[in-house]
């Protein structure tokens, strides 16, 4: 529905206009983001000049089509001509008498103000989910196809966002194309409806925001909790929408990490009971075993304190005396830190040898090109004697 603008009206988007302009270009126009998704897909959003007159709900091309504007303007050109005062309320009113002002905002154009900033200023801890859209997946649906391919659904208090993103081929990157405000849920609830069946939802495991010239960075990483809070709203969207919740990529990575784990406590535990039963019959730990029980690893901190205090009490309980005991194994770390000294010279030494082969190859190979030269020469040189003969 087309809204009437007076000047008054004008004059206060206009202000709007400027300050938010003036924010983007201070705070958020080198923000790069990264979000790596449950589903497997990575993506790199940052945020053109050009793009950000369609998110403020300002349509440029309007003022190109009444020649206010050239053609060979930027989008951002000519916001910029509208915040300055450079295209003013009066002079289109004198100049374009008929022109309907109000047709160079967008209907929603104070929901796009309102939620400009934080639609802008991502961050991890108020996503409510991720659409991952596809067009060609629509096909029962007989509303407009959207032009973005990831739809970032955001909660603000009892708000909600949605920011569309498509893929920018020439950069391989990611840009916003489209800004929308819910005020409350049954709004959201509207947009799901037309939006997400058949199609892929997921949620961030990865959060990374930079801006090297306001040396900002943000590195998040989703926890279990996170996680839960995800899955549940991604169920309860799919069984209500008929959408896809997407995750197999971040599962198989929690199921590795738990695995992983798991083996981890299998080889402590099974060191625990090696140290018991050297404990029990008053042997000595040997760190090798430990070490090969942690396929090749470095001992623990914690660990190998625990199994030098053992050694100790095994060594008093022979000797009575816990100096002894000390410097018997402050001898043992020695000589394993020696061992470890040696191990290291004796790679150096093999490192040196090899140079000095090599350079005994090419010293050899040097005098073989050497010898033929002499060779060469004194043909040449006999040659020259026999000339001067004749």
């Amino acid at each position: 529905m087309q809204q009437t603008i007076n000047i008054d009206r004008y004059d206060e988007i206009i202000q709007k206009l400027k300050n938010l302009t003036y924010y983007y270009e201070n705070t958020l126009a080198n923000n790069k983001c990264f979000l790596g998704l449950a589903n497997g897909d990575n993506i790199n959003i940052v945020l053109p000049k050009n793009n950000i007159p369609h998110l403020l709900g300002v349509y440029t091309d309007r003022l190109k089509v009444i020649n206010r504007a050239k053609y060979t303007d930027s989008s951002y050109d000519i916001l910029k001509k509208l915040i300055n005062s450079e295209l003013t309320y009066i002079g289109m009113r004198n100049v374009n008498p008929d022109f309907d002002i109000g047709s160079l905002f967008s209907e929603h154009i104070d929901s796009k103000l309102e939620i400009f900033v934080n639609i802008l200023k991502l961050r991890n801890d108020d996503i409510h989910c991720i659409i991952k859209y596809c067009a060609d997946r629509s096909y029962t649906s007989t509303t407009e196809k959207e032009n973005s391919h990831y739809f970032i659904v955001r909660k603000h208090g009892t708000k909600y966002s949605a920011l569309g993103i498509a893929k920018n081929e020439e950069f391989n990157n990611y840009v916003p194309v489209t800004a929308r405000l819910f005020n409350d849920e049954d709004e959201l609830n509207d947009f799901l409806e037309k939006t997400v069946k058949n199609q892929e939802i997921t949620y961030p495991y990865m959060f990374s925001i930079k801006n090297p010239y306001n040396d900002f960075n943000i590195d998040h990483y989703t926890d279990l909790l996170e996680k839960l809070k995800y899955g549940k709203i991604l169920q309860e969207i799919a069984l209500k929408y008929n959408a896809i919740p997407s995750i197999i990529n971040d599962a198989i990575a929690n199921i590795n990490k738990y695995l992983n784990g798991k083996q981890k406590a299998n080889n402590t535990s099974s060191i625990l009971t090696k140290i018991k039963e050297k404990i029990r019959s008053n042997e000595y730990i040997d760190k090798n075993e430990i070490i090969e029980m942690l396929d090749g690893g470095d001992i623990p901190e914690d660990l190998e304190t625990l199994i030098d205090e053992c050694n100790n009490l095994i060594f008093y309980s022979y000797n009575g005396s816990q100096a002894d005991a000390n410097n018997y194994f402050d001898t043992q770390n020695e000589n394993a830190n020696l061992k470890e000294q040696l191990i290291s010279l004796r790679e150096q030494v093999a490192s040196l040898q090899a140079q000095l082969n090599e350079t005994e190859t090419e010293n050899h190979s040097l005098k073989e090109e050497n010898e033929i030269k002499n060779q060469k020469l004194k043909v040449l040189t006999d040659a020259f004697e026999s000339i001067k003969t004749i």
